[in-house]
Parts: structure tokens; sequence; C-alpha cells
């Protein structure tokens, strides 16, 4: 394993403000295999596409509905994945695994750019 700079060496160009709180960890890429942490692809549509289902008398804002969820639908349905969809999915395949998910921050509920709506209000 290579060693691990810290703020004691005179070489050391990043942080010194907590890298001697790190000075046991262990880098995956030093370590063992990593563990098969992943979903298969109908899986991961599958969750994806839970993120957009709501109750049939539950009123979406038009323009989300058309702006965010329908353009979110059509881009499962062609097998790709934005940044947003790809961490709903992350999220929802930790809930489907029996983890808890908390997110927590102004921007947790609307997202920071607006596509990554976790809390639909009607």
């Amino acid at each position: 394993m290579p060693e691990l700079k810290n703020t004691t060496d005179a070489n050391y160009r990043g942080s010194r403000s907590m890298t001697h709180k790190w000075s046991g960890m262990q880098f995956s890429q030093w370590g063992e295999e990593p563990a098969q942490t992943g979903h298969d692809t109908d899986k991961l549509v599958q969750i994806a596409k839970s993120t957009m289902a709501l109750p049939s008398d539950f009123n979406v804002h038009p323009r989300l509905k058309k702006m965010f969820m329908d353009s979110r639908l059509k881009t499962i349905e062609k097998g790709q994945f934005d940044w947003a969809t790809a961490e709903a999915a992350a999220f929802g395949s930790l809930l489907t695994d029996g983890y808890n998910v908390r997110l927590t921050g102004e921007d947790s509920e609307r997202g920071t750019f607006s596509q990554r709506h976790t809390v639909f209000t009607d």
C-alpha cells in the first residue's frame, strides 16, 4: 500500500486541515477487490420509472409534468439516464436493498438545478 501523505510531510500540497483523520483509512484501489454492489439494468430502469409514479388523483403542475416527468420517462425508455435520473435510481436502489436514505440541505427536495425533484407537491 502506498504511504499516505499527511500534515507532517513537508512535500504534501493538499489540504492540511483533516488529513490526520484519514491516516488509517484503507482505500479500495489498495485493498481487496470491491464488493458487487450493482443492480441489473432492468431493475435500475424499473426503479427510475418508479420515481415518476404518482397517484392518479395527484395534480402535478403542467410544466413540471411536461418538462421534467415526461422528458425523464422518454429518456429512460431510450435506455438513457441523465445525472439526476441516475441519482434517483441510486437512492431507490438503496431503499430497495433496505437501507435508509436521508437528504439534507435547502435544495434536497427541489434540487439545485430543478432537474432533481425528489418531492412533488399537489
